[in-house]
């Protein structure tokens, strides 16, 4: 009895695969052909939106050098280590040479036109990334006994075989590189091999642009196959990594953020708009170094901002990388006073702003020697300019006491200034029946002041 391993080994993100496990070269029957050209490429368009690092790409460019470019045409036969600024699949960058002989086979294939073919890449991906795979269609190109320029016809020399995949699903885009053991003979300028998306996120192969790339089709002498697989859509994530509030104050709102690409040449679009549709602000940030923002605004209290950090895909029709935040401007309690005790129940007066949308809740602090004391959240659910609180509290009649209020919002709370209160300025309501005064109604909770009937008419008691 024979035993088969199957080993997955992770190197810099890449996946090879190998021991059991191998994709072979594909043989559609259904083709096209690029021949007969130096330093060319050919234009091929996808079913649907492929996205590679942050962008987004509607077509490839398959060059006679061995490598696909999407979305830009790129030929140029000098295989240089990634990162560089056009984005690259590369199974065997090299210069390459079809005036002679040689050609590359590519085609779009579907489950509709060849089932038996995706499922053969479906079973292939599902066992090497541990996740079922399902593609919806591939794109297939095979360089097909390809020479080296200066030698267009291997008159001295063997010729190279090598084929690429490129497997989209909604979810998930990998390519695949095939080679077969022996297949591999030349290098010209040390063959790149690797992908690079041209906005940060890039694998050199450990063997590419040396020596050894000639070895790559020698990794498993078993099968006699050897893949190397890479999920091209992995950095779409990286390249905002954080954003976040690093200030807010009653004048302007300070963000923040870090990029996994430091020096990115993108547009990067910070956009602020509020809950009352009154701002709707774009501003270029791309160029801030320091990776933080002051925005300024008149009407800052009593709103909602939310801001958006956007880096824009290159085409048209690709969801943005971005980030959101969003605050709402508490307003500060102001004018705090304490107005009387009346049996035991403090009587609090303080000024807010109506904040529109924006539910608030308000905690008070009375503290005294070290001591604290703090209330329940009080819900204010109409908030007028002055609002009145009560809060059951004893006083000691030899003691300074301090109270703070503070206004507790949506994304923020706001803390006023301690407000000094005894016995002394705070005093008990207290009037004394006596034969002139039938009855009397304290209404001081709304008016700071009582209302006292006396036989038949009204008179005023300012306590």
């Amino acid at each position: 009895m024979m035993i088969v391993f199957v080993i997955l080994i992770y190197f810099n993100g890449l996946l090879v695969s190998s021991e059991g496990n191998y994709l072979p070269f594909l043989n559609p029957t259904d083709y096209s052909i690029l021949n007969g050209y130096d330093d060319y490429a050919i234009n091929v368009s996808f079913p649907s939106l492929i996205r590679f690092g942050s962008s987004c790409y509607t077509d490839a460019w398959i060059s006679t050098n061995g490598l696909i470019s999407l979305g830009t045409r790129y030929t140029n036969h000098d295989p240089n280590l990634f990162p560089i600024s056009i984005p690259v699949i590369a199974p065997y960058w090299d210069d390459s040479d079809l005036t002679g002989r040689g050609e590359v086979r590519y085609a779009v294939i579907t489950p509709a036109t060849n089932l038996s073919l995706c499922n053969q890449v479906n079973d292939y991906l599902s066992t090497s990334t541990g996740s079922s795979v399902s593609v919806e269609w591939i794109l297939w190109a095979y360089w097909y006994d390809v020479c080296p320029y200066g030698n267009y016809n291997c008159r001295s020399i063997e010729s190279n075989h090598f084929q690429v995949v490129l497997a989209f699903q909604s979810n998930a885009t990998y390519a695949v590189f095939i080679y077969k053991y022996g297949l591999i003979r030349w290098t010209r300028n040390e063959a790149g091999v690797g992908i690079n998306s041209g906005d940060g996120y890039y694998i050199n192969h450990p063997l590419s642009n040396t020596d050894d790339v000639i070895n790559i089709d020698c990794n498993n002498v078993v099968s006699r196959w050897n893949n190397v697989v890479y999920r091209l859509d992995q950095g779409q994530h990286q390249v905002i990594d954080k954003f976040e509030f690093l200030s807010i104050t009653s004048h302007s709102i300070t963000v923040s953020w870090e990029l996994s690409i430091p020096a990115i040449s993108s547009t990067l679009i910070l956009s602020v708009t509020d809950d009352q549709q009154t701002v709707n602000d774009k501003i270029n940030v791309a160029g801030y170094d320091s990776h933080t923002y002051s925005y300024s605004k008149d009407d800052y209290l009593c709103n909602v901002y939310t801001f958006k950090l956007t880096l824009p895909a290159t085409t048209k029709g690709c969801n943005n990388d971005n980030k959101l935040l969003s605050t709402a401007m508490t307003p500060i309690p102001q004018n705090i006073s304490a107005l009387y005790l009346f049996q035991e129940t403090l009587i609090i007066k303080l000024k807010m702003n109506w904040c529109h949308k924006n539910e608030i809740y308000i905690e008070l602090l009375l503290s005294v020697n070290k001591t604290f004391n703090v209330s329940k959240s009080l819900h204010i659910n109409n908030l007028h300019q002055f609002y009145t609180t009560k809060w059951n509290i004893k006083l000691n009649r030899h003691s300074l006491y301090y109270l703070t209020v503070t206004a507790i919002g949506m994304y923020k709370t706001n803390t006023s200034n301690a407000t000094e209160i005894s016995m002394h300025n705070v005093r008990d309501i207290i009037i004394k029946r006596n034969e002139d005064i039938s009855c009397f109604i304290c209404v001081t909770e709304i008016f700071n002041n009582c209302q006292v009937l006396v036989a038949s008419a009204r008179t005023t008691l300012i306590p």
